[in-house]
This record gives structure tokens, C-alpha cells and sequence, in this order.
């Protein structure tokens, strides 16, 4: 019978409330971290073209004496000419005329601007391809570059310096200070929700919480959008301001000196040359009161001037006397500009909301089970199975979420090292072998650890190699040490999956274990989407190392969790409940049995090792890599790679219901093994050529989702009933159902093993083409088919039998 519900004491529902509110704190610094990180990535970058138009208005104006074979020292009234420019516009910190050699020639400074130090900037990442200027960067400045020339060769460069402080101060008012103060108000009303409804409530409010949740951290990620689209407008203003002045004080010029407008040639080629250095722009003209006299696109000239509603417009006069009187250079940028870069935002806060829900969704479970914990002798032993099992899966999906931080960018830090270390970087591929090799052997001590009642201390184990590995992961840069890092990386995972599964396993009764599988594989899955894809959002604003460090000081608090929480031991009652018939046979007189066993072997080599090998060497390395190669954001390959898992656990969700509709265990096999081929298949046509531009890269991330997700559904259809049917072999007739699955479980692990080394090598053969992963294809439909055959002549054979 179960036991009443019980109302929660005042102090328990503060208990409740204080880890509510953290969570929903934690969760919106987060996407404003995200926001505040995406705003660090572009407007700095419309700043830094603004900049450079300021530059090139300084080089127009230089131009004339330099053509004329002047040197460039003798050049007068640089400060006269720059003065305006520093007084009317804070963020350029200087403005400098140095000679090929980087002596300074001639400078004009804010006041109390530090002094110029070449030697301090080093290459930008915000440095764009074809553009008329060269970035730098250092600590505390950015640096615009702009080559000066005579009639001959370069004479110089014109440097102008952006102090970062400004940049951060314009971003601080325009984004940082709405952000934190909608957080503030939205956590405010989150919190006299929470109270209301905790209150009101006579155990856990699990359903209204987490509406509450959802609709609050919408609320922020408008709140956010709302800041990230001020602040693009922003700096897209800014910079078509400055350029469209730019081009506009180089016409004025010879105007100045009483040309007409008649006499210039090859305006139409400056106008042309701007908006191919500047592409954004989607029109450069020069229009005479309402006709357009010059354009970038050529069939406009002539015509009459009408504004366009999808652009930003920005207008120019020139300055000359009356000839000019009614010139004005006009420029414009697409909205779209803007709306692009908050959809790539935009999209990062989806997918931010769906891994935030899956650890809101844990965290509120874990409150209900530490808030609602059995005390003394008075609770029942399904109260203490509840708790214990609330327990033990936060503990796994914290474990598996700060080790899936670096999924989609571990081969290529792996890469890095080795490149580093002097080493050929397809040493990375060795590495992930010896990760999943280490993973499979310490399975063979961890079954026995687990035999004798030791749950906890296995545990325990695990999670502290966890750490141990991320905090060498992010002090080590050695290639060589690599190896037993990763070793130690692919033991902890291979024990904390490997103990959990059996703690869930001890705690269930007959009835459950089927339950207990489930939520193992939904919590397992959950932790390995949220931490892809809160992982690769972190490593663009915060370096790979920096997020195996954030990584390892997680990792503690869930090691400081299993040690304060996971329970010292299983109920005698629970144990009682699954305890094995007999004892299990030794490890490799079973492991020779089984493989005697054609069935067993059959189903293990032709489907369950080669869904390994294409998990392993196709989604964990190959895809991170081909994708980093097509200059894919950091952020947009940990989404890809996220699909894998939800497709698996979405199947997970249905396999049931789909093998018995097909009747057979073999039949969802073979249907998973073939469509995980043509998926595949599928991934590797993101290497056709041929294509171009949008359609391209429209085409490729067709291919890329689809071809992914399928993949995960796919071996969702093998992942358990590809268990069904081990049991039903001649191997688990002899060494029992349990020791049969555990060695099927060990074998596969010989696809993980293999799969890096062999799709490495494909590549290799492939010159590193994406369309090489296609042929991976091509044997596994073969396998498939051969299973079919091999299947069906032993389920006929099985049929006679049971006639005879």
C-alpha cells in the first residue's frame, strides 16, 4: 500500500524554494552570458569597419600629396586633419603615420591615451577576408591598419587604435544594463510565483514550476534578443554613417578645388570597389537631388532615387560649393544584416532553452527527493527506493554532462596538441581508441567490483578519475600524456554508466527493471544533449581550456555530491528482490563460450560493432572535424552533433511499440542497420562540390540534420532490441541472459575502438573529404543483408524445432 502524501514542513518549502531560485538563476545568467558573448562576437566588428572608414577618410585625404612624390614625414597638418576626428569620436584612442619599418612617423592621441607598443598585438579573430585593412589585437586595444602608397610602392601605414574599455562601455549601456535589470524583475516575479504556488501545494508542484520556469526564461531570452537587436542597430548605423562620410569627403575633395562633377573618371569603379570591400552594403550611390548619377549597381543610374523600406539608409552630403549643393553619397544595409545575426542568436537560446530544461527538469526532481527524504526507521522500502533512485540519477546526468562538454571540440583539441607536440595530428584518432578501449576493459573489474555490494565506492571511483582527467585535460598540453588522460576519461565513463545502470538495476523489483533501464538510457542520453550543447556555446567565448576547467570544477561538485548523498548501501529487502540465481562464470570462459556461438557472434559483428564504429569514428571524431574544417561556427557543430542523441532518445521512446509491430527483434535490426547506412550515406554528401554560396551551405545543412537525426534514430532501433535478441541465442541459453549481455556489451566495444582509427584512415585516403564518410555505407548495408540471411535461416531453423 502507499504511503499518504505528506504536506512539506515550512522549512523543507524554504529548502525548496532557496534551490528553485538558484536554478532559475543560474539558468538566466547563463543565456545572458551566451547573449553577452554573441554581442562580443559582432559589434565589435561593426566598430572595427567604422573605424576603418574613419581610417580611409584620413588616407583620402593623404592621398593627393602623396601622389605627387612627397615623402609621407613631411606630410602637413596631420593633427589639424585628425583633430576633429578624435574630438567628435571617443573610441579612436590614436591615430598614427608609421613608415614600412613600424617607426612612428607622425601622431595625434587622446588625451591620456596610453603610448603606442606594437610588440603588444598580435593577430584578431575578428579579422575578415578581403578586406582593405589588416586587424590586430591586444589586451586592452584593437588595431586597424590601412596601407598608404605613392605612384610607385607603399610608403606606410595609417594605425588607428580602439581602446576594448570603450567598446565594453557601449556594450555595458546598450545591452548590459537591460539585460540585468529584466533579469532582475523576471527573477523577482519568478520568485513570489514560486512562493505562492510552493505555499499552496501539499507536496511537490513539479508541473507549475516548470511552466513557470519555461515561461520566465522565454521572458528573458526576449529581453535578450530585444538588447542584442539595439545594440546591431547600433553599430550597423555606425559603421554605414562612416562609410557612406568616407566616401563622401573623397568626392568632396576635388569638388573643393572647383571641379564639376564632369570632370571625374572612374567613379563608378570607386563605387563598385566599395561595395565589394564591404559587401554588407547592399547599395553605394550618389544621387543629384533625386537621380541617382552613380551606383554599384550599374542599371540604376540614371534612374529616379526612391528609398527602399527593407534597408537601413544612410545619407552623406558633399561639400564643395554650389557644384555640390545637392550631392549626396546615399548608402544602405538590409535589415537582414541585423535579423541574420540575432536568428544565430536566437537559434543558441533554443537549443540553451532545451538543454536548460533537461537539468531545470533534474534539478527539480532533486529538490523533491532531498526536500521529501525518508527519515529514521518510519519510512517504508519503496520510499527508500524512490529516494535512492532520485539520488543516483542526478548523479549520472551531472557526470555525463560535464564530460560531454568537449564533444564538439575534442578531436580537434587533440589536433591541436599533437600539431603542438610535433606529432602527425592523426594521432587523435589513437587516442579516442585508447579512450573506448579503457571504457571496455574496465567494465570486466567493475562487474565484479559491483558483485560484492560495493556500489557506492565504484561510484565514488568513477567520478574521481572524472576529475582527475578534465583537470589534466586543462593543464596538460602534452600529446603524449593524452593517452593515459584519455585512458583514465574512457574508465570513468565506462564505471559511472556501468555502476549506475547496476544501482538502478538493485534497486528496481522484477517488475521495474524494465523502468529502470528506461530512465537510465533517458537520463544518460539527456546529460550527453545538454552538456554538447552548453559545451560548444562556452567554447566560443571561453576557449577550449577554458571549458575543461569550468568542466573539472563541476565534475568536483558532483564528486562533493556522490560523497555527501549516494547512499552507503542498498536495502537487504531491494537486494533480495534481483539477487541472481548463481553465481556468474569467470569473464573469459564465457566470453570463449559466446563467441562459439554463431548467433551470438553473427548479431554482434554484423550490426551491433559496426553501429559502434560509425558512432565512434563517424559522429565523436570525423564530424567535428569536417565540420571545424568547412569553418563551421563552434557553436553550430555541437547542434549538429546533439541531434545524434535525441534522435536515439526519441526511438528509445517508441522502439517498444515499433518491435511489436514488426513481431521481431531481428526485423527492427535489420531496418535499423540499413536506414543507419543510407543516414550515413547521407552525412558524408556534405562533401559534394559543385555548389555554391546560400544553396550551398542550405544543401549541406539539409544533409547534415537530416542525415544525423535519422542516424540516431536508427540506432535507437538497435540499442535495445538488439538486447532481446542476445538473450535469445544459444549463448545466453547456456551462460544465462545477464552474462550474455554483458559480454555482447564488452565485444561492441571493439567498434568504438576501431571505429577512429578506421574512418581516420578513410579520410586520409579521401584528402580529407567529407564525401569519403558515404562509402562507410556501403559494408554496413552488406552486414545488414547478410544478417537477414543469417537471421532467418536460424529463426527457421528454431521454427522446425519447435514443430518437431
Amino acid at each position: 500500500m502507499a504511503e499518504p502524501s505528506l504536506s512539506l514542513t515550512p522549512a523543507r518549502q524554504r529548502l525548496q524554494l532557496l534551490g528553485i531560485m538558484l536554478i532559475m538563476a543560474c539558468s538566466l545568467a547563463l543565456l545572458g552570458y551566451v547573449g553577452y558573448g554573441e554581442t562580443w562576437r559582432t559589434y565589435p566588428t561593426f566598430e572595427i569597419e567604422r573605424l576603418a572608414a574613419q581610417g580611409d577618410t584620413v588616407k583620402n585625404a593623404m592621398d593627393p600629396f602623396l601622389m605627387a612624390g612627397l615623402p609621407v614625414s613631411e606630410f602637413p597638418g596631420f593633427v589639424p586633419l585628425t583633430t576633429p576626428l578624435l574630438a567628435s569620436d571617443q573610441s579612436v584612442g590614436g591615430v598614427y603615420v608609421v613608415d614600412p619599418k613600424g617607426t612612428i612617423l607622425q601622431s595625434n592621441t587622446q588625451p591620456k591615451s596610453p603610448p603606442y607598443s606594437p610588440a603588444a598585438f598580435h593577430d584578431s579573430k575578428l579579422q575578415t577576408t578581403n578586406s582593405q585593412y589588416t586587424l590586430s589585437e591586444s589586451d586592452s586595444a584593437y588595431r586597424v591598419t590601412l596601407q598608404i602608397k605613392n605612384k610607385v610602392e607603399p610608403v606606410g601605414q595609417i594605425v588607428l587604435i580602439m581602446p576594448k574599455a570603450v567598446t565594453a562601455s557601449q556594450i555595458d549601456a546598450i545591452f548590459v544594463r537591460p539585460v540585468a535589470i529584466g533579469a532582475a524583475a523576471l527573477l523577482a516575479i519568478f520568485l513570489v510565483t514560486c512562493t505562492v504556488v510552493i505555499s499552496r501545494s501539499s507536496g511537490h508542484p513539479r508541473r507549475a514550476l516548470g511552466v513557470s520556469y519555461g515561461i520566465v526564461f522565454f521572458a528573458m531570452a526576449i529581453v535578450v534578443v530585444a538588447a542584442l537587436v539595439n545594440i546591431y542597430s547600433e553599430g550597423i548605423r555606425n559603421k554605414t554613417d562612416a562609410l557612406a562620410n568616407s566616401l563622401s569627403e573623397r568626392l568632396s575633395d576635388p569638388l573643393q578645388l572647383g571641379l564639376d562633377l564632369s570632370d571625374f573618371s572612374q567613379v563608378d569603379v570607386v563605387f563598385h570597389d566599395y561595395k565589394v570591400l564591404y559587401p554588407d552594403l547592399s547599395y553605394v550611390a550618389l544621387t543629384d537631388g533625386d537621380q541617382i548619377v552613380f551606383d554599384s549597381t550599374t542599371a540604376r543610374v540614371g534612374t529616379r532615387w526612391t528609398a527602399d523600406s527593407s534597408d537601413y539608409e544612410y545619407l552623406a552630403p558633399l561639400h564643395g560649393g554650389a557644384a555640390a549643393s545637392t550631392l549626396a553619397v546615399r548608402a544602405g544595409i538590409p535589415k537582414s544584416v541585423i535579423y541574420g545575426e540575432v536568428w544565430r542568436s536566437g537559434k543558441n537560446f533554443i537549443v540553451l532553452f532545451l538543454a536548460s530544461g533537461l537539468i531545470a527538469m533534474l534539478f527539480f526532481d532533486l529538490l523533491n527527493t532531498l526536500t521529501s527524504a525518508p527519515s529514521g526507521g518510519l519510512a517504508s522500502a519503496e520510499s527508500r527506493r524512490v529516494y535512492q533512485e532520485g539520488i543516483v540519477l542526478p548523479f549520472l546526468f551531472l557526470a555525463i554532462f560535464v564530460e560531454a562538454f568537449a564533444n564538439s571540440f575534442m578531436p580537434q583539441h587533440l589536433q591541436n596538441l599533437a600539431r603542438q607536440t610535433g606529432l602527425s595530428p592523426s594521432v587523435a584518432s589513437a587516442q579516442f581508441t585508447v579512450y573506448y578501449a579503457a571504457l571496455a576493459f574496465a567494465l570486466i573489474p567493475v562487474g565484479r567490483y559491483i558483485e560484492s555490494g560495493k556500489l557506492r565506492s565504484i561510484l565514488i571511483i568513477g567520478s574521481v578519475l572524472e576529475v582527475s582527467s578534465l583537470v589534466l585535460m586543462a593543464t596538460v598540453g602534452n600529446s603524449y600524456a593524452m593517452f593515459p588522460i584519455r585512458a583514465m576519461a574512457g574508465a570513468a565513463h565506462g564505471i559511472l554508466a556501468t555502476g549506475v545502470q547496476s544501482y538502478l538495476i538493485v534497486l528496481a523489483s522484477q517488475s521495474q527493471v524494465t523502468r529502470g533501464a528506461s530512465r537510465f538510457l533517458f537520463t544518460y542520453n539527456s546529460g550527453i544533449i545538454s552538456g554538447s550543447a552548453i559545451g560548444a556555446l562556452l567554447a566560443v567565448y571561453m576557449g577550449f581550456n577554458g571549458v575543461f576547467t569550468l568542466a573539472a570544477v563541476l565534475a568536483m561538485g558532483v564528486l562533493l555530491f556522490g560523497v555527501w548523498f549516494l547512499p552507503t548501501a542498498v536495502q537487504a529487502q531491494q537486494v533480495a528482490q534481483v539477487a541472481p540465481a548463481k553465481v556468474q562464470p569467470p569473464f573469459v570462459p564465457s566470453l570463449t563460450r559466446a563467441l562459439r556461438d554463431f548467433g551470438f557472434v553473427s548479431v554482434v559483428l554484423l550490426v551491433g560493432v559496426p553501429a559502434k564504429i560509425v558512432n565512434a569514428g563517424v559522429i565523436a571524431f570525423a564530424l567535428p572535424l569536417l565540420l571545424a574544417r568547412q569553418s563551421v561556427p563552434q557553436e553550430d557543430i555541437g547542434q549538429y552533433m546533439m541531434l545524434y542523441p535525441i534522435g536515439i532518445l526519441l526511438m528509445s521512446l517508441m522502439v517498444t511499440r515499433i518491435v511489436a509491430r514488426l513481431g521481431q527483434p531481428r526485423k527492427a535490426l535489420i531496418v535499423g542497420t540499413v536506414v543507419g547506412a543510407l543516414a550515413v550515406a547521407e552525412i558524408g554528401l556534405m562533401g559534394v562540390k559543385g555548389l555554391g554560396g546560400a544553396e550551398a551551405a542550405a544543401i549541406t545543412s539539409f544533409f547534415l540534420i537530416t542525415g544525423i537525426f535519422i542516424l540516431g534514430l536508427a540506432h535507437g532501433m538497435i540499442n535495445a532490441p538488439i538486447v532481446s535478441y542476445v538473450s535469445t541465442t544459444s549463448a545466453a541459453d547456456s551462460l544465462g541472459r545477464s552474462t550474455a549481455n554483458s559480454i555482447y556489451r564488452f565485444v561492441e566495444r571493439f567498434g568504438h575502438m576501431t571505429g577512429p582509427i578506421l574512418i581516420s584512415q578513410l579520410l586520409f585516403v579521401g584528402q580529407q573529404n567529407a564525401i569519403a564518410i558515404m562509402w562507410v555505407g556501403v559494408p554496413i548495408v552488406l552486414f545488414g543483408i547478410f544478417f537477414w540471411i543469417e537471421s532467418g535461416r536460424r529463426n527457421a531453423a528454431q521454427m522446425r524445432l519447435s514443430v518437431g
